[in-house]
């Protein structure tokens, strides 16, 4: 059986007293790191790889739709899956493609601890599954 590491999650908001709750929060289930800004956490992925992003939709600069388009755009095994945080969530769903909603979950805000586990959760069971076939699939070719 093949041992997989823990679910690595970003979390990207321009908020740093949200952004510090976050990671306290997911912290004893994944391994959490933060990001004040879009442009930051895209250099990130150019030395590290995450399973789980949740960004917030408006932040100053590039918001959670170009980051995420940006981290679509990128060379990588697996695309992340994506939870844009907003309280505008009638917006968000307005400017998100139907084709992108399927790998964009959405957070809205005011939320709860409790909230943001579960979602995270969702998450990280599909970032799971996509591990676990990339995994057979290159021990499949490996042999």
């Amino acid at each position: 059986m093949i041992e997989l590491e823990p679910l690595r999650v970003l979390l990207v908001d321009d908020d740093e007293a949200l952004l510090e709750s976050m990671a306290a929060v997911l912290s004893e289930q994944f391994d959490v790191r933060t990001c004040p800004s879009a442009d930051e956490a895209l250099k990130l992925f150019d030395t590290e790889a995450f399973q789980v992003v949740c960004a917030d939709w408006q932040m100053p600069g590039m918001d959670g739709i170009a980051f995420f388009n940006a981290v679509a755009q990128r060379e990588q095994q697996l695309l992340p899956c994506f939870v844009l945080v907003t309280a505008y969530a009638a917006e968000l769903l307005e400017q998100v493609p139907y084709r992108d909603r399927k790998i964009l979950g959405m957070l809205r805000k005011p939320f709860s601890p409790e909230q943001l586990i579960e979602r995270v959760n969702q998450f990280a069971g599909v970032a799971h599954l996509k591990r676990s076939k990339a995994a057979q699939k290159s021990g499949a070719t490996d042999k």
